[in-house]
């Protein structure tokens, strides 16, 4: 790991390890997967591209150029289904905790590895962040972290 990158996984490509930089909130694929990765990113071709990754024992949540600590005075991370699409459309939200919104997307949901639900219900968890922080700051391998945020698909 370097000053301006991180080793992390892909959340929806099985065996993809990526660099992602977070001077430009962009990323590059590996040739060879590292030895520790360091966090979780979500690359979509439309965008936007956001890393959960940690450094110094602190979870930072990354939306392409925003970063973002999760903390408990940081940012309340939500996902909720959007009514009168019949919860099939569901909005993500960075929220400040006197409510402003610092970033939103909609999209359409998936049944199973929800990306944004996951992050939702994970960073809601005082314990869950200490814990991932401290833990994704030494680096876990590639596998390790892929079991860990992606469990095999359950309904919900």
């Amino acid at each position: 790991m370097t000053a301006g990158s991180v080793p992390v996984i892909d959340y929806r490509r099985g065996r993809m390890s990526l660099q992602w930089d977070v001077a430009t909130g962009t990323w590059s694929a590996f040739d060879e997967p590292p030895g520790l990765a360091h966090g979780v990113s979500f690359i979509r071709a439309t965008g936007p591209n956001v890393c959960l990754y940690a450094t110094g024992d602190a979870l930072h949540l990354q939306v392409d150029l925003q970063t973002f600590v999760l903390a408990e005075s940081g940012p309340r991370v939500t996902c909720r289904p959007y009514l009168p699409s019949f919860g099939l459309r569901r909005r993500f939200r960075i929220e400040d905790a006197d409510g402003t919104v610092l970033f939103r997307h909609g999209y359409w949901g998936s049944r199973y590895n929800d990306f944004f639900r996951w992050l939702a219900a994970a960073a809601r968890l005082p314990e869950w962040r200490r814990h991932t922080a401290a833990r994704w700051t030494l680096g876990l391998s590639p596998a390790s972290l892929r079991e860990e945020v992606n469990p095999p698909a359950q309904p919900g």
